[in-house]
């Protein structure tokens, strides 16, 4: 059995900057499937209000 954590539900505060998202901010993570977790991120300049993240990517983020 792999027990993994899921950041479904939670306020996220990125830990370093990486891409777009910047140290110290907060995101909120939509859903979490395991395998991928989605942030609502309302940039504008993407035209986008999710953006879909590997679980690679929780390195970068912890709850608030």
């Amino acid at each position: 059995m792999n027990i993994t954590f899921s950041f479904q539900g939670a306020t996220l505060i990125c830990t370093n900057s990486f891409a777009f998202f910047e140290k110290g901010r907060e995101y909120y993570c939509t859903h979490d499937t395991g395998e991928h977790f989605y942030i609502f991120c309302p940039h504008e300049k993407f035209g986008v209000s999710q953006i879909k993240l590997s679980n690679e990517s929780k390195q970068h983020f912890r709850r608030a």
